[in-house]
């Protein structure tokens, strides 16, 4: 695995220990993923929100691969209540005259 996927996954999933991150991995395909008997996807940061409910919910469509999982007889979602709830929407209107 490149150095720099190292430091990204890094980054991203172990809060920066390194050294927990396997030297080499598979990729999946999207085929073999929805093949399998069981589909468990995990959203465990506060911004999966969005990727979590426009995978489970919005369109199935080939520009967002994961809404196919939306056609899979057995998917099991894990997260935390954070994910689960309902995004906060910040608007900011600057209205002139």
């Amino acid at each position: 695995m490149a150095a720099q996927t190292v430091a990204q996954y890094g980054m991203a999933g172990t809060d920066g220990n390194i050294d927990v991150i396997p030297r080499r991995a598979v990729t999946v395909g999207l085929e073999e993923i929805l093949a399998a008997r069981e589909i468990h996807m995990y959203f465990l940061r506060n911004w999966h929100s969005g990727i979590l409910r426009r995978a489970l919910f919005g369109p199935v469509t080939p520009w967002f691969s994961a809404s196919y999982v939306q056609g899979h007889p057995n998917v099991t979602v894990h997260m935390p209540k954070y994910v689960a709830a309902v995004p906060k929407v910040n608007v900011i209107l600057n209205v002139t005259a």
